[in-house]
């Protein structure tokens, strides 16, 4: 506006100048157009500043995403924040004051021209810092009026003209931190709003970190004894080999389970044997190596891991550890038990080098234990009566599959925006002639082992593909979801041949959507990512099941080219009676959509859990609640009508599609 007025001074002074003999009502209008396009002007400015801002804001939020939540409870994330927020605020530097106790910062992180640094904590300035403390922004300038000396002080030790200061709050709105944000002249009272939405980034930031710190502690670690849990156990060993340089033929496993387990459990009741749990996951911790993996695999089992070049060095091994642990303990209400135990261990030079085979060896050792009393009981081949009745299942599992008697039935999925069917999943069902329907733990589990996963694959694949073409005919564009083995993501003609099974179905690739587990990544990722990135090209959507059971980690996911994250039924489960299941889904559902990524929800049994869902912004469910598993044939009536009764409650409005 300045500039325009100086443009309309100049404009009358050279027309008085020259001897224009316009009337004033002409004076005016040219003045008033001047005005108007001095404000269009001045409009247009700030709509540019504020694109720009709301830009350079995306960009800082965007910082998050990309800082790894393996290093994001520390300072990595709100220092990665700073370096964008500095920029955004046009600052000479920017301080984050992170709290621990009082008015003592646990640590503080920097940003300025070098770059962001993160330093130990130190003692805040009461007088600078008491407006933010208490919740309130403020802005200082050296030489204002008034100005209390303490914080003219404070401004001359910075060396700075002016200085903001805006609370950081967690979600509860708590004060958490103050940033500091100092400049020579840019900074104005206009500018708080922007430091203070820098500040609400900073926050949720870190509150998301921390939630996802416990959702990742939650999935290693067994909540009863501490130890690591069964489904982390065997990421915890690879780990160990790593760093320890033990060689997989070195590595042995020992299985120590509670003899007595089922009969204390049925006279002391739960309470009593979880103390006795407790104490035996404490002496075997305390007499293994403390690198060592010692993980609970069972109710009542617990996995010792150990380095032994040789069968006689790990059955030593084992003696010493049974004669710290095998002796009485006390327990709820101070009762005395002894603590007897069967002991089973297998070698890598024996059982294999994978760590869930040597596992599932030494249970076969330690089932001969128990069976024969001979405890410890080392494992041998010719120990493993198990493996002869896989052999006989994977013969006959063939024979099914040639003979076309696997069943496939289909699961619904439900979109929790619209209520309407959006997907089904494909789930191969057998029930054999001579012994009845088999559980598809236990045959696919024999599959995997024996290479037969890729036939059963490609068998469920071309099943679930025909009523998808069939939907598709009809009007419906619904969805199939196969579960992807680890041996199918890494055989690259079964990229081929889905290929080729789409062509046949008539099915477009976007129809189809493979579900695989973080494990089935991590195995072999040099392999794996290649033939991920391929399938993707082909169209196929890609699904991370189980999400919550493994690494759980923003930037491992960042890696993959999914499109969708699965909930583990287990955490989903526990939503209604665990206080602590509901913050882990949410921070799953966040962490997801900040990635762009559709979340569904498995194993969503009743009401409660699907309104704690629909609140927390998931988009899919699937589950008993709404369908148990159908036949093709069954889930046509379904979508027909039939199954509508069976629908959970839907508010006024919304329909389920047919």
């Amino acid at each position: 506006m300045a500039a325009v007025a100086a443009i309309i001074v100049a404009v009358v002074t050279m027309s008085a100048n020259r001897g224009w003999t316009g009337t004033s009502v002409e004076v005016a209008l040219i003045v008033v157009a001047l005005i108007a396009v001095g404000i269009a002007l001045t409009g247009y400015a700030r709509s540019a500043r504020h694109a720009q801002d709301c830009q350079a804001m995306a960009a800082v939020a965007d910082r998050v995403l990309a800082v790894d939540t393996a290093s994001a409870s520390s300072d990595v994330m709100p220092a990665a924040l700073l370096g964008g927020a500095r920029g955004l605020l046009r600052a000479r530097e920017v301080w984050l004051y992170l709290m621990e106790h009082g008015d003592r910062p646990a640590a503080v992180v920097h940003a300025g021209a070098s770059g962001s640094a993160v330093d130990d904590g130190r003692p805040i300035t009461d007088a600078l810092f008491a407006p933010a403390l208490s919740g309130n922004a403020r802005l200082y300038v050296r030489g204002q009026r008034g100005l209390p000396a303490p914080i003219s002080a404070a401004l001359c030790r910075r060396g700075v003209d002016r200085l903001a200061t805006v609370p950081v709050r967690d979600d509860g709105g708590d004060v958490i931190g103050v940033l500091e944000v100092s400049s020579d002249r840019r900074l104005r009272r206009r500018d708080l709003p922007r430091v203070e939405a820098v500040a609400e980034h900073l926050g949720h930031a870190l509150v998301t970190a921390a939630t996802l710190q416990g959702l990742r502690e939650e999935c290693e670690v067994d909540r009863l004894t501490g130890l690591v849990s069964a489904n982390h156990y065997a990421t915890a060993v690879y780990k160990w080999q790593r760093t320890a340089g033990v060689a997989p033929q070195s590595t042995a496993i020992a299985v120590f389970s509670v003899d007595t387990y089922d009969e204390l459990n049925d006279s002391l009741g739960y309470d009593a044997v979880d103390d006795l749990l407790r104490v035996l996951a404490d002496r075997l911790r305390a007499a293994t190596p403390s690198d060592a993996p010692v993980a609970r695999i069972g109710h009542d089992s617990i996995a010792v891991t150990m380095a032994a070049a040789g069968d006689r060095i790990a059955a030593e091994q084992v003696a010493a550890i049974q004669a710290e642990v095998d002796r009485p303990c006390d327990v709820l209400n101070g009762m005395r038990l002894d603590l007897p135990l069967t002991v089973g261990i297998a070698r890598g030079g024996r059982a294999g080098g994978n760590v869930d085979e040597l596992l599932r060896s030494a249970e076969v050792a330690l089932y001969h234990a128990r069976r024969m009393g001979a405890s410890p009981t080392t494992y041998s081949p010719a120990l493993d009566a198990r493996r002869n009745s896989r052999l006989r299942l994977v013969v006959a599992l063939r024979e099914a599959l040639e003979q076309d008697q696997v069943g496939v039935v289909f699961q619904p999925m439900i979109s929790l925006r619209t209520n309407q069917m959006i997907g089904v999943e494909a789930l191969a069902r057998w029930n054999d002639p001579r012994h009845g329907p088999i559980s598809p733990e236990r045959f696919v589990s024999a599959a995997e082992r024996s290479g037969l996963i890729g036939g059963l694959t490609r068998y469920v694949l071309a099943r679930a593909l025909q009523p998808c073409r069939h939907w598709l005919d009809q009007g419906r564009r619904i969805g199939v979801s196969v579960n992807l083995s680890a041996r199918s993501l890494l055989d690259e003609a079964f990229i081929d041949d889905v290929a080729e099974l789409l062509g046949n179905a008539d099915v477009p690739p976007g129809m189809l959507t493979f579900e695989l587990t973080e494990r089935n990544v991590i195995s072999e990722p040099e392999r794996a990512l290649p033939n991920l990135h391929r399938l993707r090209r082909l169209g196929v959507r890609l699904s991370v099941d189980d999400f919550g059971t493994g690494y759980s980690s923003l930037g491992y996911l960042r890696r993959l080219p999914i499109d969708e994250v699965k909930i583990d039924k287990t955490l989903v489960l526990g939503m209604a009676s665990d206080l602590g299941g509901p913050a882990m889904v949410r921070a799953i559902v966040e962490l997801g959509h900040s990635l762009g990524l559709s979340i569904v929800a498995e194993g969503v049994e009743d009401q409660t859990t699907r309104d704690l869902l629909t609140t927390m912004g998931c988009d899919v469910i699937q589950g008993y609640l709404v369908s148990r598993g159908l036949p093709a044939e069954q889930l046509n009536r379904w979508m027909q009508g039939d199954g509508e009764a069976s629908m959970p409650h839907r508010p006024s409005g919304a329909h389920v599609s047919r």
